[in-house]
């Protein structure tokens, strides 16, 4: 093997180490991935459309299984990003995970990535860890390849009423895997299986959330048979103190949260039939 080093440039359109006795061959590669619906990345527009940021990172595994951070060089407005980082062992293809994150490995024929069981509470967008995507690079010609990153989560959206504002949001549910380790598929519709370490029945979301504002929950697709609740709280708490809640917002009806869509949950203790508009790719849930 040369000595070398290898580095891979990463141009990402909308929609991380063994010891070895060389150094990394370095080349030089472009990888171009294309949106899907309701496609979400580290900022979320006002139309649902996204972004990249310029401290995003891109786990990628080489041919080695190895897998290398990349992170972002170049941030466009047409969405794409360049993204750029070092491997050690060159493959026809790779394997990507965005966001990259601890708990990010290859799993036999599987990646092995964690839902955040907390997330940020971001005004108009998500956590920026907490939405991911995955994809598999194809060479095109020479050193440049494909990327189509395909979202696994499904989205809760939710805001409250002028002029409230709570610290806390808790989703509870009858399912045990709405977060936590998953292991996904990399087919064209990615799928998720609930990984041994145990995965979550509830989501929480911290930080300020605040009336005018409109609010993401990222978890895994699954058809809620027994429905769900939705608590907020004025103080941070933790989901064994759910009897301090504020207010509550709950069903008993049959949801299905559908991977890369957006359900779109209202505004939660608003007077019956308060209006609001919603936005392209979101269901608006019949409570």
């Amino acid at each position: 093997m040369s000595n070398k080093r290898l580095a891979i440039l990463l141009v990402v359109c909308i929609v991380a180490a063994c010891g070895r006795d060389v150094q990394p061959v370095r080349t030089e590669l472009r990888i171009t991935a294309s949106p899907e619906a309701a496609d979400t990345r580290t900022v979320l527009r006002e139309d649902n459309s996204v972004a990249f940021s310029s401290t995003d990172t891109l786990a990628v595994f080489d041919g080695a299984a190895v897998k290398r951070e990349f992170v972002t060089s170049a941030v466009y407005n047409d969405g794409s990003a360049d993204f750029m980082g070092s491997i050690s062992e060159p493959a026809d293809s790779y394997i990507a995970v965005y966001p990259d994150h601890n708990g990010c490995y290859l799993y036999g024929n599987y990646v092995h990535i964690v839902i955040p069981e907390t997330q940020a509470a971001v005004a108009g967008s998500f956590d920026p860890a907490a939405n991911i995507s995955v994809g598999t690079t194809a060479s095109i010609a020479g050193d440049t390849h494909s990327l189509n990153l395909k979202n696994v989560c499904a989205l809760l959206k939710f805001s409250v009423p002028e002029g409230q504002s709570y610290s806390t949001a808790i989703l509870v549910t009858m399912n045990d895997n709405m977060a936590g380790g998953m292991l996904c598929t990399l087919d064209d519709e990615p799928a998720l299986y609930p990984a041994d370490e145990g995965p979550s029945d509830f989501v929480t979301l911290q930080g300020s959330i605040t009336g005018g504002n409109w609010y993401y929950m990222a978890v895994k697709p699954d058809v809620l048979e027994g429905g769900f609740a939705l608590y907020l709280f004025d103080e941070q708490v933790s989901s064994y103190e759910l009897e301090k809640f504020s207010m509550i917002k709950s069903t008993s009806k049959t949801v299905t949260l559908q991977r890369s869509h957006i359900l779109n949950l209202g505004i939660i203790g608003a007077e019956p039939g308060a209006a609001f508009e919603p936005l392209a790719g979101e269901t608006i849930l019949d409570w």
